[in-house]
């Protein structure tokens, strides 16, 4: 009996422990050169622009949090996100610049044990669920390149970012440094299914860099934390119909 008690109290225990803790990463973005191969091409408005937007860059993070089976991954929200009436036409445009390069806006949540993949993102002023399959996104894993990212040795993956312009799709490259220290099929936006946390994502073609800040393990969990729960609002659609929907907008806006 004593025994069976024991037993029960040590299995007691371990429920809450893991209900207790949550795993997160703090994830930054930055730019590289920014995104023009030569600044003297661009008009002053225009290079302004670009250098309002690697700013407001540097002052964005994003909160992956995770356990065995489950990601949830969206941008921490901060005053200067918030709309300032008074603020000039180069920062607006700016800020908006650097909240679409790298492609990880809106609410990304993963689920392994399914394998679905569900983001909520905002578009022609409506807000939409978007589902997919994980293994639908495909990975050409380099274990030969490998470097150190913070304390973890990082290897190196490439995917592609499907991006439309005109009906075309431009297949952006994009690459990953992801750990298998962390054992964690997850990472930035919808960016998953490495065998290995994703710590630096690189779009190429934008030279924008998303890379973890700051990584905290079984950490307690506070009344903050929203568990990790899929999205349930907006309109459910398939990956296609969405993709189809923002080709259509394109066209009727030419």
């Amino acid at each position: 009996m004593k025994k069976t008690l024991i037993i029960i109290a040590i299995l007691f225990s371990v429920v809450v422990f893991s209900q207790e803790t949550v795993n997160e990463i703090i994830y930054k973005k930055k730019a590289g050169k920014l995104y023009v191969k030569d600044s003297t091409e661009l008009s002053p408005k225009v290079l302004a622009i670009f250098n309002a937007g690697e700013a407001a860059m540097k002052k964005k993070s994003y909160k992956l949090s995770f356990d065995d089976k489950h990601s949830y991954f969206e941008e921490i929200p901060s005053i200067s996100n918030t709309t300032d009436t008074k603020e000039s036409f180069e920062v607006h445009f700016g800020n908006k610049l650097a909240d679409k390069t790298g492609n990880i806006m809106g609410i990304f949540y993963t689920d392994v044990s399914k394998d679905i993949f569900i983001k909520q993102k905002n578009a022609n002023f409506d807000l939409y669920l978007i589902t997919t399959k994980l293994s639908k996104r495909v990975w050409d894993i380099d274990m030969k390149s490998s470097k150190k990212v913070g304390n973890y040795t990082c290897y190196k993956a490439t995917t592609v970012q499907n991006a439309y312009n005109n009906g075309v799709n431009l297949a952006r490259p994009v690459t990953a440094w992801f750990s298998p220290e962390l054992a964690y099929p997850f990472g930035p936006g919808d960016y998953a299914g490495l065998p290995g946390l994703i710590l630096e994502l690189v779009f190429e073609s934008q030279k924008v860099v998303v890379y973890a800040d700051k990584i905290t393990l079984n950490k307690a969990k506070t009344k903050k934390d929203k568990g990790i729960k899929p999205p349930k609002k907006g309109i459910k659609v398939s990956e296609e119909a969405y993709n189809t929907m923002l080709k259509n907008i394109k066209r009727a806006k030419g």
